[in-house]
């Protein structure tokens, strides 16, 4: 392939009677030159056609060939990213594959999950419609008569967003790999989108629905499926310079456009995928886990007769509980834990406080020698929080630092350790003294029932918001695959 460059590739394994004729037709064209290292970085496309069927005379070969012959003619001026026809009995199945460090892409797979097996493919091309079948699709205009003289790419204005489409779609093409990602975003988001991306990697369209109550969201996350990338990487194979053609050609499930609704009395057993993320915070976490899974066993069978509001459901659900997620401040990665959270604080305020000195029974106050006493009255430097492990049992302490040295540990339970450690780490140059003395903290009992329905309700939502994804994916790999 250093030498040469292949151009296409004539797959005919899947032809029965074709007799001593090999499986794989190859066609190569003499390589330019280029040097090693463009070779192993550059992606290169090629053309795959597979034939399929039953030669039962050798004859039948000229159905093959005028097959092949009425594609190129149909696409002498504009190849398409995917092609499937049937005639006489016979298939022919066409994709640009892609050859990356010498090695083609897609159509060596034999994962029935890629889109270029056999199976996959049929399924493929019935069930999906062009992106312009769905959205009329225009180039954006960064440029203003009537302020030529400045920077084109800040050109708007909010009158302006009027006269536009609502959306936009970005063709982004700036990944390492040369992977291209679709991005849709609202009008008003694409000044700060070009001024962030830029136009050397990145090409902006404004696109308009051409159907209405066509789920938006629900697009988008198709976008993002293990489906939704192989066909963006087969449509956009070695093409950045044909972006709006290839937008365009871009498949979408059919059922995207399907108007089947619900009927009401099952449509009530889905209202938990229908909440905005106050109203879910508003459940407690075991309703919301058993409505879930009410839901679980009934959404899959759902979505094989109502495909498009399903997965609207599921796209707009996975929105809200993210919104959840993002009012608790839920990292997976770190445990802090943000007491100033609405999601806390509300209880918290609610609760009766005590003072931490000088007498509360649920939490224990060691002053460190000779210098905890000196220096109780000097400023709160900083705080370490400790485990200690003793006959078999753990203590939660909470060193208080002044001038270098410990000057009090606070022991207790692991809640109330936390709390203070969230307390004391906004009151720094603070007298310790005046601490002790000032703050106000709720019971144990209190601060680990509120913590409790906290951390319930932050497993609740991590559990789920990680199975949304799953549900959509089965949903659009089961559409096109029972096609």
């Amino acid at each position: 392939l250093k030498d040469y460059k292949l151009e296409g590739i004539f797959d005919l394994e899947q032809l029965k009677g074709k007799g001593e004729v090999g499986s794989y037709i190859y066609i190569f064209s003499k390589a330019k030159n280029i040097s090693l290292q463009d070779f192993n970085n550059k992606k290169q496309a090629c053309f795959t056609f597979r034939l399929n069927g039953n030669l039962q005379t050798f004859q039948y070969f000229n159905h093959l060939t005028l097959m092949v012959q009425n594609f190129f003619f149909a696409n002498l001026t504009d190849v398409p990213p995917m092609y499937h026809k049937e005639m006489s009995g016979f298939e022919l199945e066409f994709f640009q594959d892609a050859i990356v460090d010498g090695r083609l892409i897609h159509s060596t797979s034999k994962d029935s999950s890629k889109i270029t097996h056999p199976m996959f493919f049929n399924g493929l091309m019935k069930s999906c419609h062009p992106f312009d079948f769905y959205f009329d699709v225009q180039n954006v205009d960064f440029e203003d008569s009537n302020r030529s003289n400045e920077d084109p790419l800040f050109n708007f204005s909010v009158d302006s967003y009027r006269s536009h489409a609502p959306l936009v779609a970005i063709v982004d093409s700036r990944a390492k790999d040369k992977t291209v990602k679709i991005e849709i975003i609202n009008y008003k988001s694409l000044e700060s989108k070009a001024y962030e991306y830029g136009h050397s990697m990145c090409s902006y369209f404004e696109i308009t629905p051409k159907w209405h109550n066509l789920n938006i969201n629900a697009i988008k996350d198709f976008f993002n499926t293990a489906v939704g990338k192989q066909i963006i990487d087969l449509t956009f194979n070695n093409e950045t310079r044909k972006a709006k053609a290839n937008l365009s050609k871009l498949l979408i499930p059919k059922f995207f456009c399907t108007q089947n609704t619900i009927p009401e009395h099952i449509d009530v057993g889905l209202n938990l995928l229908k909440l905005n993320s106050d109203e879910i915070l508003n459940k407690h976490p075991s309703q919301i886990d058993r409505e879930f899974k009410s839901i679980e066993k009934l959404i899959f069978d759902l979505a094989k007769h109502y495909p498009a509001q399903i997965s609207g459901y599921i796209a707009n659900f996975r929105r809200q509980l993210q919104g959840c997620i993002d009012k608790f401040g839920i990292s997976k990665t770190k445990s802090v834990i943000n007491f100033s959270n609405p999601v806390l604080k509300s209880p918290l305020l609610l609760s009766k406080t005590h003072p931490i000195y000088p007498h509360n029974s649920d939490l224990f106050i060691e002053f460190n020698n000779e210098n905890g006493v000196a220096l109780i009255h000097s400023p709160l430097e900083k705080i370490k929080t400790r485990n200690v492990e003793q006959d078999g049992f753990t203590n939660y302490l909470l060193d208080v630092y002044s001038q270098g040295q410990v000057v009090i540990t606070i022991y207790s339970d692991i809640e109330m350790i936390k709390f203070l450690e969230f307390i004391f780490s906004n009151v720094t140059g603070t007298p310790i003294s005046k601490v002790l003395q000032g703050i106000q903290v709720p019971s144990l009992e209190d601060l680990k029932n509120i913590m409790q329905s906290f951390n319930s309700m932050k497993r609740t939502l991590l559990d789920i918001s990680d199975k949304i994804p799953q549900f959509f994916e089965r949903i659009i790999t089961s559409s096109i695959t029972h096609h």
